[in-house]
Parts: structure tokens; sequence; C-alpha cells
């Protein structure tokens, strides 16, 4: 059955492959130059426009065929016909995403994308539905599928060839879509070369269904939206990619001004941060609170001097710890010390988880935000049990003997320094009672020091039995004691 072809819609079918081709091009460079999910949607669009020119500069070619018998097109494989284009593109895009190009991954991906596009082709031949069936020439079959492959491939090099080149993107986008749209429409027109149809063929499409106007019409009006759009798109990202490149530029070089300050002031922070660090492992005690006193971090040596871990500690109030010594008088001065000072220090008593009350040398300070605002409060604390202790028994030694556990001669003198003034303005007497031991030489060189001592203890305890609480016993050393009465 002879064929007739429409040679402007033939001219058409080019220019809208060569059309979509650049606008393909233009969103793989798109692609190329971003990255990440903007990447991905760039490859989506870049396969979409790819595969919809390819498969309406097949569709508009085939406006241009015309047969002696009415014909027309079955919607349903007519449609179908659109996913192996695309799914061919998009593959082909995929690869392209790759920074260098592979010769394996370049072959297989060009041999499956070419079979897509002769697969679209040869799906829209079926939709015409003759009767008999078109019978096709093997070798033309066989060197259309070639030349589909063929194409497939020098598309993906145009895009690496491109970039190595050096050419300006827009002569670039040119030749690549000329050679692309000629390599398109030439798989198309050998094929159709192949095309033998049978004298008295009859088209079963139902013409009702799509006929050849209306579709030329759809076509070439959606794919020129599809493909402009696209285009548009395409500059205007570009465009914005390159106001964004020189405000990045601009961004830059104020980057590079204050960089060396950022790095000394990083440094510093890093220092500071490693002090702080070594701090918060020191021997004393250490917690920070938020502004409401929360208890949000501990230190090792809070857990040893304390006895509560961390999970125990944090999230409950430094009342934990609470003695019971204090008034809440003392806190609440504490308290008002710390909001006006931003500090306090001082001697405290507190209690250990397994309830020993001990005594502490405790530092406040409040942590402060750039607008004065305390954010956090950080205390430190050390036990000073042992230096109490050291502090009692010095000062036992100092005005006790130590023996007896009387009042030794400097207490004794201290409370006459006292007491005499008193006497005097209170218009009272007193008396000072001297005893010494008779014979205590005798004892200690016949019975020995041992015993001459539980004697003078002995003493010393029956000497304060005899006096008031007011009255003090003292022991001026050897066997000598004195008896201070007040208030007589």
């Amino acid at each position: 059955m002879p064929i007739v072809w429409n040679s402007s819609l033939v001219a058409v079918s080019v220019l809208v492959a060569m059309f979509g081709s650049f606008t393909a091009l233009s969103h793989a460079q798109r692609m190329r130059e971003t990255t990440g999910r903007t990447a991905w949607h760039w490859m989506v669009a870049g396969g979409v426009t790819l595969g919809m020119a390819i498969w309406s500069m097949h569709f508009i070619g085939m406006l241009a065929f015309h047969l002696p018998i009415p014909i027309s097109y079955d919607i349903q494989l007519t449609l179908l016909s659109i996913l192996p284009a695309i799914a061919a593109a998009l593959l082909g895009f995929h690869l392209l995403r790759s920074a260098e190009m592979e010769l394996r991954r370049l072959a297989i991906g060009g041999l499956v994308m070419g079979v897509g596009i002769a697969t679209m082709h040869y799906t829209g031949m079926a939709a015409l539905r003759m009767q008999p069936a078109i019978s096709y020439d093997p070798l033309i079959f066989a060197l259309s599928v070639v030349i589909a492959i063929v194409a497939a491939i020098g598309a993906l090099l145009i895009v690496y060839a491109g970039e190595k080149t050096g050419l300006q993107p827009l002569v670039h986008h040119l030749l690549g879509a000329v050679i692309m749209g000629v390599a398109i429409s030439g798989m198309h027109y050998t094929a159709m070369i192949g095309v033998a149809i049978a004298p008295g063929s009859v088209c079963m499409a139902d013409a009702s269904q799509i006929s050849p106007t209306v579709l030329a019409m759809a076509v070439t009006g959606g794919v020129f939206l599809l493909f402009g759009g696209g285009l548009i798109a395409s500059l205007f990202d570009r465009q914005m990619a390159r106001q964004n490149a020189h405000a990045l530029e601009r961004l830059s070089k104020v980057h590079a001004q204050t960089e060396a300050r950022a790095l000394a002031m990083a440094e510093a922070m890093t220092q500071e941060l490693r002090i702080a660090a070594a701090a918060f492992s020191s021997e004393e005690g250490m917690m920070v609170t938020d502004p409401d006193g929360v208890i949000l971090r501990i230190n090792p040596a809070f857990t040893r001097i304390t006895g509560y871990s961390a999970e125990e500690a944090v999230g409950q109030k430094p009342s934990l710890l609470s003695s019971g010594r204090h008034t809440e008088a003392f806190y609440r001065e504490l308290w008002e010390t710390l909001v006006r000072d931003k500090c306090w220090h001082g001697e405290i008593w507190d209690k250990r988880k397994n309830g020993e009350i001990y005594p502490e040398w405790l530092n406040i300070s409040a942590v402060l935000a750039e607008n004065g605002d305390v954010t956090h409060y950080v205390a430190s604390f050390s036990d000073i049990t042992h230096y109490k202790e050291v502090q009692d028994t010095a000062h036992n030694l100092a005005f006790f003997d130590p023996l007896t556990d009387l009042p030794n001669r400097r207490l004794l003198l201290d409370r006459l320094r006292q007491t005499l003034p008193a006497n005097a303005r209170n218009g009272v007497y007193g008396a000072l009672l001297f005893i010494d031991l008779d014979n205590f030489k005798t004892l200690n060189d016949t019975r020995g020091h041992d015993v001459g001592d539980m004697l003078l203890v002995e003493v010393a305890g029956w000497l304060l039995t005899c006096v008031r609480a007011e009255d003090t016993v003292a022991r001026l050393g050897g066997d000598e004691f004195v008896v201070m009465l007040e208030n007589l």
C-alpha cells in the first residue's frame, strides 16, 4: 500500500525533537550543577522532557504519514507508548549524574535506552491496529534499533563532551540539540522505511477515540508548553544560581575578613572549654543548676563527697543536702545575697546520703547572659571536716589541759580579764582558790606517773562536782589547780 508524507509535518517533527533536546540539555546541565533534592528534581524534569521530545517527534511524524485509507490510533497504546520513552530518558539522566564518564556504564546505559526508544516507536506503530498486521523489513528493523542505541550513546557523550570542550553553554546546547534531533528523527524515519502494509489493509482502531487532527493539536501545543516552560524554568534557575553565586562571593569576602578573628575566638573558646572541663573534674564538688535552682549536672567529686549519684541528684534541688542546722532566715539571706551580688561564699553544714552531717566551704556564682539575665548557677564546695577537726584540736590544745580537759592557764587568764570588769560594773565579788596536792611528787616517784595522772584526773572531776556551772576549775600545771568563783 503506497505511503504519502506531509513534508511540513516532517519538518515540524524534527524541530520538535531539536527543541525538546535543547530543553533537556539545559536540564541536564542544571542537574550536574546542583546536588541533593534539587538535582533529583532536574533529573526527573529532564527525563520527562527528553522522553516527551522523543514521543512527540514520533507521533507528529506519524501525522505526516498518510495512507489511501482512513487511519486512527488506539488511545491506550498511544498513551502506553509514552512510558518506554520517559523510562529510557530517565535512565540516561541517572547515568549523567556520575561526575566522570565510564565506558561500561555508557555502553550498557545506551543499549537499554536505545531498546526503550525502539519499544516506544513500535508500540506507537501498533496503535494503528492494522488488519492484517504491519510487517517490517528485518534488516531495517535492526538498523532502526541500532540507530536508537547510537543516538542514546551520542546524547550521553554530548553532555560529557560539552564540559570537556569548554564551549559556551548556549553553543553547546544548540549543537547538541541539532545532533540529537537529527538522530531521534533519523531513527523514526529509518524505521518507517521498513514498514510494509498489505493492499486492502484496514485500520481497526476506533476513529472516535482520537483523530489525527486532535492528536496534532494536543501533541504540538502540549509539548511546546512543556518544553517552553521547562526552558524558562531552567533559565530562571540558572539566573538565580548566578545571583546566589555573586551573593556568596560577597559573603566570602566578608568571611575572609573575619575568618582569622573567628578562628582566634574559636581557639580561645576551646581553651576556655578545656579549662572548664578540667575545673569540673577537680577534687571540689561541683553542681550546675538552672535559674530556679534545679540541679542540671554534677561532677564525680560531688558524688564522692555527698554519696548521691548523678541519677539521684539531677532534677532535684540543693535542699536535697540540707542538714537542718540552718534556719530559714539563713537560707533567705543567702539567696538575697546571691541575687544581689551574683555570688555567695561561706561555711555551711550539709548532710550526706548516709545521714552524716558535715561542714563544707561553699562558693556559688551566677552565669549571666549578654542581657544580664541569670542562665545558670555554678556551686563548688569542699568538705572541711578534717579542717574543722584540726581547728578544734588546735583550740583544745591552746586553751585546755590535755590530761584533765580543764581550762589551762591561758583560758583562766582570759576569763579573769572578762570577769573582773564585769564584777566591778555589777558590784559583785568573786574569789580565787589555789589548790595543790601534798606529797604528789612522792606518789609519782613511788607508784609511777600513770598513777599520778589518774589521781590528777580524779581530783579534776571531784573539783568540778564541788562548784557551780558558772565557776571555773583550771589546772595551772603539775599538781596545781585554781578555782574561780563568780557572783559571790
